[in-house]
């Protein structure tokens, strides 16, 4: 079973002390909870905190660490759900945050890995502008946790692309490219930028009378007439 977990923490270079934990499973399951331990004065003095995670969690129950560590080791049981495998972003604290929860490394749960998968070497050199998504809550651990298993959902299935081409009268391709996620008319003209250096500029000349008029909802497959029978389509596929 999958799960994709994120916290929030105070660090200070000597401790990480779990705030909140978000984790959600393949099979739709969540858990959140919030630490009712974990030292706010101190986690006040650091302004990033202040301003973007401890407003998320000043209301609603708290838990104590051994509640939380309970309620994961439940939620996480490898008698019920199967082996565990665990995802995180940029999870190296978050990883470190879960197993203190349970003490030292050698008391993890029976059955968990003694280690945690990360999404950012899933992904690689892929830029976040190239995965149409946003956290509805970003610093939230759980709507960060959603965020991750939508991410790894996005990256291991079929990714949508679209292919914008330039055809001309006779219904030769003057000019075409491949474009990750729906591209706005800029997308299109930096590419024809790129395109044109040192080349011919037909393209170019031919949608430049595309500016304002670009569509924000396309079919799986559109044609945009030119003037002198030029036309540009728009195709929809998965890689």
């Amino acid at each position: 079973m999958k799960y994709f977990l994120d916290t929030e923490f105070h660090e200070d270079g000597w401790v990480i002390d779990l705030i909140s934990i978000g984790i959600v499973a393949e099979d739709g399951r969540e858990l959140y909870m919030v630490s009712s331990e974990f030292d706010e004065p101190y986690a006040r003095t650091n302004d990033w905190l202040a301003k973007n995670v401890l407003p998320y969690v000043q209301d609603g129950e708290r838990f104590t660490r051994a509640e939380i560590a309970a309620a994961v080791k439940h939620f996480c049981s490898p008698e019920r759900y199967g082996e565990p495998e665990l995802w995180g972003f940029y999870a190296d604290y978050d990883w470190v945050a879960l197993c203190q929860l349970f003490g030292k490394m050698k008391d993890l749960p029976t059955g968990w890995p003694m280690f945690c998968r990360d999404l950012r070497q899933l992904i690689g050199n892929t830029r976040p502008s190239d995965f149409p998504l946003s956290a509805e809550k970003e610093h939230h651990a759980l709507a960060d946790a959603r965020w991750n298993k939508r991410l790894y959902d996005w990256y291991t299935g079929p990714k949508e692309a679209y292919e914008v081409a330039v055809i001309d009268g006779f219904g030769r391709a003057v000019w075409h490219n491949l474009f990750k996620h729906f591209p706005t008319f800029e997308d299109v003209r930096r590419a024809l930028a790129d395109h044109n250096h040192g080349r011919s500029i037909t393209a170019w000349k031919m949608l430049k009378c595309r500016v304002g008029m670009w569509p924000t909802v396309v079919p799986y497959s559109c044609r945009l007439g030119l003037p002198g029978g030029n036309a540009v389509t728009i195709t929809k596929f998965y890689l």
